[in-house]
């Protein structure tokens, strides 16, 4: 037997009935409960053993979370604070004509997957632990849209009790960088001089930024983006007082002022007020760095973020051109800058607001 073919075995599991059958040229491994099997021939064994996935006609990866081969799909995923599917038999339900099945990957998933992306670093092994939604009788042009339609399901009825909920897992792929701080950032966190810091005048914008620092995704945009709101009425009162003041304001003027009350208005009034001139031309920066925004190029802070949070909060049928509807089969590349541009504003904003001026401790 060659170093490439049992290197290939050495891979799949050995606590169950057979799964694979050795050929002469490979090895044939079953897809159960589908009639199919993958067969890897010797060059795909040599890809495995060179920590590539195995290139086989007819198999289609999907980006780091899956594949469809034959009439079989399977996507890998895990459960808010589960990890692992936390039983052990699995679920089954039908969709149509597809049979769903939830729990342990199946034997061939982490042939085709370990290989090429198992790292300790990252704490990517042992993937014949891990958990998948595995399609049964669909086609690659239907696994897309079948696998939503099962993920649905899985949180809406059958994970309640557990109160979790299952997303897909993307694998972080070779070569790409892991956004992990080094120990030369860690090492940053402590300092050696005892600073002293200003007590928020104010509590709960300082809970709302505390809150949303430990959320992820979009509920983490919303989070800061809630400080933002906090302060919108404080920036009115702000720019009608110093109108108030200035012998030249006429009562024409204020009215005016005050009729400003659409959130975008009050956000950008809020943004100029709370953020100086450099603040503001640095974020737009990254705003155009980034591609953020649609016009190019960008001169409007708030209107970037006011546009990108009602992608979030509005799902009406008639407008989903304007919504931001997340896909789990696509890794999102920009939703961290997002976080990043409100998490900084947000912060202005409380530095702003909410720490005196002769207490600001040192940044």
């Amino acid at each position: 037997m060659s170093d490439e073919l049992q290197e290939a075995i050495d891979y799949l599991p050995h606590d169950g009935p057979p799964v694979f059958r050795r050929s002469a040229n490979g090895l044939d491994i079953a897809l159960p409960p589908s009639s199919a099997e993958i067969r890897f021939s010797s060059a795909n064994c040599r890809q495995i053993r060179g920590g590539r996935r195995p290139q086989i006609d007819g198999l289609t990866y999907y980006d780091h979370c899956g594949f469809h081969f034959a009439d079989t799909a399977e996507f890998l995923f895990y459960l808010s604070a589960w990890g692992e599917w936390p039983v052990e038999s699995a679920l089954r339900f039908r969709i149509g004509g597809t049979l769903v099945t939830v729990g342990r990957v199946s034997p061939v998933l982490p042939l085709l997957f370990e290989p090429y992306y198992r790292d300790k670093y990252v704490l990517q092994y042992e993937f014949a632990r891990y958990s998948s939604i595995r399609l049964t009788g669909v086609s690659a042009d239907e696994a897309r849209s079948v696998v939503h339609s099962a993920l649905f399901h899985l949180n809406a009825r059958y994970l309640a009790p557990a109160k979790t909920g299952a997303q897909i897992m993307h694998l972080l792929p070779p070569g790409r960088p892991y956004e992990q701080p080094s120990e030369d950032d860690l090492g940053r966190i402590t300092r050696r001089r005892v600073l002293t810091r200003p007590r928020l005048k104010t509590l709960e914008p300082g809970l709302l930024f505390n809150a949303a620092s430990t959320e992820e995704g979009e509920a983490r945009f919303l989070g800061f983006y809630r400080v933002l709101e906090f302060y919108f009425t404080r920036a009115l009162e702000e720019d009608i007082e110093r109108l108030r003041l200035d012998g030249n304001t006429t009562a024409r003027d204020l009215i005016a002022v005050a009729r400003e009350r659409t959130e975008l208005d009050m956000l950008r009034r809020l943004l100029n007020a709370a953020l100086t001139t450099a603040q503001r031309t640095s974020l737009l920066a990254q705003l155009q760095y980034r591609r953020l925004a649609s016009r190019k190029p960008s001169t409007d802070l708030a209107g970037a973020l006011y546009a990108f949070r009602c992608s979030l909060v509005h799902a009406k049928q008639a407008e989903l051109h304007r919504t931001r509807i997340p896909d789990p089969l696509v890794e999102d590349s920009t939703l961290g800058s997002w976080n990043y541009l409100v998490r900084r504003c947000a912060e202005l904003t409380i530095r702003r607001y909410c720490l005196t001026m002769s207490n600001r401790g040192h940044r």
